[in-house]
């Protein structure tokens, strides 16, 4: 009966959606998002992945694509999922953790960014398969720093997550916004696009970025992919950005 009411009250507020394009109550849709956010996080794993997260999902995307939605704050819903926006308020992520139970944590996240026409888009960030593709982006975002290379703003993404065992990681990636791609930096990081720094859930890696210097610092910490055992090496890193790169 409860998924019944929740599939009613979606496809009712989706159909809205499509009709209704001159008006919409943010408040109200902030409500009731949050709402059935709530009601999903509460069923079993089943009901909850094979038909409320989806749901769910396309809901958030109808919402962040509406062009009046920039700079709403949904403060509701950001009682329920970790939403974190940029300085100058092109580029907003919303992301939470998907609760599979266990130590391996699922993250789901968004990206809500306006292009240089002024016109919003919504992208998911990560593959929904990170389990098989090995791809760490399973995260929460929580900052998001800004820079210019070559007179293009590039948006230095901070987050963070756990596959178990243990350990927890940092993933730090670069994006820029072009047309209506929110574009991954594939060689910003040593030369990648990403750096994933793996540590034992009991460490701190003071992970920092001077804006001024635009360097990354961080303590280090070494990962065997075999054992999946991480120990700090003792080094704190800093990384410089040289030549549109990080590196040492």
């Amino acid at each position: 009966m409860k998924f019944i009411s929740i599939l009613c009250i979606t496809t009712l507020f989706s159909t809205c959606f499509l009709s209704c394009q001159s008006f919409y109550d943010f408040s109200k849709i902030d409500a009731e998002l949050s709402h059935e956010f709530q009601l999903m996080m509460s069923q079993d794993d089943e009901m909850r992945y094979d038909s409320l997260m989806p749901m769910f999902k396309n809901h958030l995307i109808q919402v962040l694509s509406i062009q009046k939605s920039i700079g709403f704050p949904f403060e509701k819903l950001s009682e329920n999922i970790n939403i974190v926006s940029s300085t100058d308020h092109r580029l907003r992520l919303f992301s939470w953790d998907e609760r599979t139970g266990g130590s391996w944590h699922i993250m789901a996240s968004f990206a809500q960014f306006i292009n240089k026409n002024e016109k919003v888009f919504v992208q998911q960030l990560g593959s929904d398969d990170e389990a098989k593709d090995n791809a760490w982006t399973d995260v929460i975002f929580y900052k998001i720093y800004q820079f210019e290379i070559e007179e293009i703003t590039n948006y230095l993404l901070f987050g963070w997550g756990t596959y178990g065992s243990g350990n927890q990681h940092e993933l730090i990636q670069v994006f820029y916004i072009k047309n209506k791609i929110l574009v991954k930096c594939t060689d910003c990081m040593y030369g990648k696009d990403k750096l994933v720094i793996v540590y034992p859930r009991v460490d701190d890696i003071e992970l920092k970025f001077d804006e001024n210097k635009k360097e990354i610092s961080y303590n280090d910490f070494y990962y065997d992919e075999d054992t999946e055992i991480s120990e700090a090496t003792g080094l704190h890193k800093t990384l410089k950005l040289i030549d549109s790169i990080f590196q040492e």
